[in-house]
């Protein structure tokens, strides 16, 4: 119903079916799982087979009282919304808070099925996680449009392949706004990072474009923060086509904000970064570069 408030010991799962619509209609999830629990203690999973899936109009909040401080993250799987090797999955008009994990986390379960393919978050509200407000472990056409992020605890976006059967294909970051992130002082944050293991694994086509970005008075190291993006190939890690354009950060911050280490066709153009020193963008090893400075 419309304001009722359920809890969930464990995730709603929906496996094997087609154009299937779960919708909230405003209802909250309170996630009962400790913020460390495993996956099974997530939200919603969308699980293997299923295709056309849509999830709107939920609240989803967890149980980390932590985050939004520099202890957010406690290890934290427990995520909002869990999309394990389905297809056409849409998530709209959902709020998450206080997630043990991530508000959104894409894989093929580690190498154990194909990748989703055609994920796509949009209009809605990620504040306060324990680690990132994207993870990104396996998946192609993934669009992340129109939503807002705030006090995440790591990376908004988080491209990370565990191994490599891992990876992105067509990744696009799109018309976001976002608050304050990397609060946690376990691991540096950042707006987006595209790296992982050091083991061979491709991403192939990222656009971050449209953005904007409030940024942090400090953070990790006391590092102020705002168009940080990081794309690190090398050690058999192939990352290419990846484009940065029109994104605005307002706070200013020591430069190189984005790095990119062998990558192969990096554009980075019309960006507005205030900067107090150095320079917006660096390159190391990387070739096919347009950049505007």
């Amino acid at each position: 119903k419309r304001g009722g408030r359920y809890k969930l010991g464990v995730a709603i799962r929906v496996r094997g079916k087609r154009d299937i619509t779960l919708d909230g209609n405003g209802s909250r999830l309170d996630l009962s799982g400790a913020p460390s629990k495993s996956w099974g203690s997530s939200g919603i999973q969308v699980r293997e087979g299923s295709r056309g899936t849509t999830i709107r109009e939920f609240v989803i909040v967890g149980s980390n009282d932590k985050a939004g401080t520099a202890d957010a993250y406690g290890g934290g799987s427990t995520h909002g919304i869990v999309v394990f090797s389905a297809d056409d999955t849409l998530i709209e008009d959902v709020e998450f808070r206080r997630t043990g994990g991530d508000c959104v986390y894409i894989t093929h379960d580690n190498g154990n099925g194909p990748w989703p393919d055609g994920v796509t978050v949009r209009d809605s509200v990620c504040r306060l996680t324990g680690r990132h407000g994207i993870g990104l472990i396996a998946g192609s056409n993934v669009r992340i449009v129109n939503n807002t992020f705030d006090e995440i605890g790591f990376d908004v976006v988080d491209i990370e392949p565990n191994d490599a059967s891992g990876g992105a294909r067509d990744f696009v970051m799109r018309g976001n706004d976002v608050g304050s992130y990397g609060h946690t002082d376990v691991y540096d944050g950042w707006l987006l990072a595209a790296c992982g293991v050091r083991e061979a694994s491709v991403v192939d086509g990222l656009t971050i474009t449209g953005n904007t970005v409030e940024g942090n008075t400090s953070s990790w190291k006391d590092r102020v923060k705002a168009l940080h993006i990081k794309v690190c190939g090398q050690e058999g890690r192939i990352r290419r086509n990846v484009t940065v354009t029109d994104n605005v950060g307002l706070k200013a911050v020591e430069g190189p904000a984005m790095r990119f280490t062998d990558v192969k066709g990096v554009t980075v153009t019309g960006n507005t970064q205030p900067l107090s020193s150095g320079g917006l963008a660096s390159f190391s090893g990387s070739s096919d570069v347009t950049y505007d400075g």
